[in-house]
């Protein structure tokens, strides 16, 4: 009758060993039906966890998104600062005990689901810079409006304080007591850095800068003047410091200047806490650039038609670098503190970089030949004699490279003492350019010399009507050779040397007495017959100078331009075609020496 309380002691002292044994058992493993972050870690050794659980890298996973006062954001990842998450060195202590595991029992019936937060490493150095270049440093606002502009909150202080009523003064005072503590605070980098290591640390993936604590409040122990001074100086020395890391690109085609930080740094210095961007310095690195990059007044290598290679004397063609435009844009970037590219602005594009800035398309002119040829998408679409500028009279057409300004049909051109209707007008320099003679029979050889035009490209009807269908405006013209009135002579000497000698003695009289009555008559037939407008290289008098000049503006107005930015575009070819003579006297001075 005594057996049944036996049995009960003798179970209880049993499951009383088998409890005191399991807190020995369990002592620094964890219980039964139990995971750690989901993977089971039952009676495995908590100093095991970090090789049970999969640690891997956090660059591709993990985004803190950090919010400033203002409301803007910005962000930092794992693969910014080198972060990697791991167990090795986690804290462990609250999942298991290290000693006797008195809850072995009742955590393994229950059940445990714990969770651990890993260790994360990161590097020191690349987690600074991420903070440093944080919008809320690059391109702060957080400073907010008494910062950005601390004469009104001074003005408007003083103004109050001024006034001797005790009213004007309990103004003063009620305005400085509800004034927004956010107008008067700047953000404190080294708290940024810090509240950023605490929430990395934390697993945290959002970071509000203002509920963290990282905003000084101006005006502690200071008067409001000196505060929003100081804080203002102090945001203006961390963004000056700031450009150290500051990039810009500026593309010319297939090349890339680079503006580094070190030297944008050197272009700025600080005026108490305004930010001066040294003028004379942007100036003059945009000016370096304009000299490598600008090709007006280059002379060019063309080879011929005929195979000859020759020396383009510098026109009108080529890329100008609107070197005001440009500084602006690089100073805009600069002041707003955007890194990246600065597209160049240009007064005047060419075809492409490089030192064959023209394409596939251009007009060929030999002023010794007598010869037009144009091609299209690199071949040769129109081939065809003509007559250029009269160069006994020195109205010779001008060599260099230039463009096609515009194309016109049924154009009447205007000069002293004529008047002249063309089918076809496609004007290359001010009043000088290609078009139709129909007053003309015949076309080429020597007739320049002594019956050429004013300066214009005289062609055959059907020549002009093929090129007016072919060129577009803006496409090069490239001119050179020819007779100048001071040469006139010997051109006239050589050619008639080079008749003779397929001519027997009668066909050289012939041809001379056909010469000189054509010399008697030519002054007279130009001014007649030839209805160009054309700019001369060297006018021979004010009154054909000035006709030269109103028959460009006329041209222009014939665009559709105002009187006054016609006359301004002359004005700006004319400066442009003086400066490329004197860049090209200036070259031939140096070379000669």
């Amino acid at each position: 009758m005594h057996k049944v309380p036996v049995i009960a002691l003798s179970v209880a002292a049993a499951a009383g060993l088998v409890y005191a044994g399991g807190t020995r058992v369990f002592a620094g493993r964890f219980p039964l039906r139990t995971s750690v972050n989901g993977v089971g870690v039952s009676f495995q050794k908590v100093s095991d966890l970090s090789s049970i659980l999969p640690s891997g890298t956090a660059s591709e996973d993990y985004t803190l998104t950090l919010t400033g006062m203002d409301g803007q954001t910005d962000t930092i990842t794992g693969d910014e600062i080198g972060l990697t998450l791991g167990y090795d060195s986690a804290d462990t202590s609250s999942l298991a005990s290290e000693g006797p595991n008195y809850t072995w029992l009742t955590d393994s019936l229950t059940g445990q689901d714990l969770t651990l937060s890993p260790s994360a490493e990161y590097d020191e150095d690349k987690l600074r810079s991420c903070v440093e270049s944080l919008i809320f440093f690059t391109s702060p606002t957080d400073l907010g409006a008494a910062a950005d502009n601390p004469e009104e909150v001074i003005d408007t202080a003083e103004t109050a304080s001024s006034s001797d009523t005790e009213a004007a003064e309990a103004d003063t005072e009620t305005a400085a007591e509800s004034a927004d503590p956010a107008s008067l605070s700047i953000l404190d980098e080294e708290k940024v850095i810090a509240a950023v290591k605490s929430a990395i640390a934390s697993g945290a993936t959002t970071l509000n800068l203002e509920e963290s604590g990282c905003y000084i409040t101006a005006g502690s122990g200071d008067s409001t003047e000196q505060s929003v001074e100081a804080a203002s100086i102090t945001l203006a020395a961390d963004t000056l410091d700031s450009f150290h890391n500051f990039t810009i690109t500026i593309p010319f085609g297939s090349n890339t200047e680079t503006l580094d930080g070190s030297t944008i740094r050197s272009w700025l210095s600080l005026d108490g806490s305004s930010l001066v961007i040294d003028d004379d310095a942007v100036n003059a690195y945009v000016k370096s650039l304009a000299e490598k990059y600008n090709t007006t007044g280059r002379t060019r290598s063309l080879t011929t038609s005929t195979g000859t290679v020759v020396s383009i004397t510098p026109g009108t063609y080529g890329w100008i670098l609107d070197q005001s435009a440009t500084k602006q844009a690089i100073v805009d970037a600069i002041n707003s503190q955007t890194q990246g590219e600065v597209d160049p602005v240009f007064s005047q594009e060419a075809y492409q970089f490089g030192d064959r800035d023209w394409g596939p398309n251009y007009v060929e002119i030999d002023l010794d030949s007598q010869h037009v040829w144009v091609y299209k998408d690199g071949a040769l679409v129109v081939s065809t004699d003509c007559v250029s500028g009269n160069a006994s009279l020195g109205r010779n057409t001008p060599d260099g490279a230039f463009y096609i300004l515009f194309k016109q049909k049924d154009a009447t051109l205007t000069g002293q003492g004529y008047s002249s209707p063309v089918n076809y007008w496609m004007p290359f320099y001010l009043g000088c350019g290609l078009h139709d003679a129909t007053w003309r029979s015949s076309f080429g050889g020597t007739i320049y010399l002594y019956n050429g035009s004013h300066g214009c490209i005289n062609l055959p009807y059907d020549a002009a009507q093929q090129i007016f269908s072919a060129v577009y405006a803006g496409e090069p013209v490239f001119v050179y050779g020819g007779a100048t009135q001071d040469t006139v002579s010997s051109y006239a000497s050589q050619a008639s040397t080079a008749d003779s000698e397929t001519e027997d003695s009668d066909e050289e009289a012939s041809e001379a007495a056909s010469t000189e009555s054509t010399e008697e008559a030519a002054d007279a037939s130009s001014a007649a017959t030839d209805s160009a407008a054309a700019a001369t290289s060297v006018p021979t008098t004010q009154e054909e100078q000035q006709a030269i000049i109103d028959q460009a503006i006329a041209n222009y107005e014939a665009t559709g331009m105002s009187h006054d930015d016609a006359v301004n575009k002359v004005n700006e070819d004319l400066a442009s075609q003086l400066a490329a003579q004197q860049a090209a006297a200036a070259a031939a001075a140096s070379s000669s020496q």
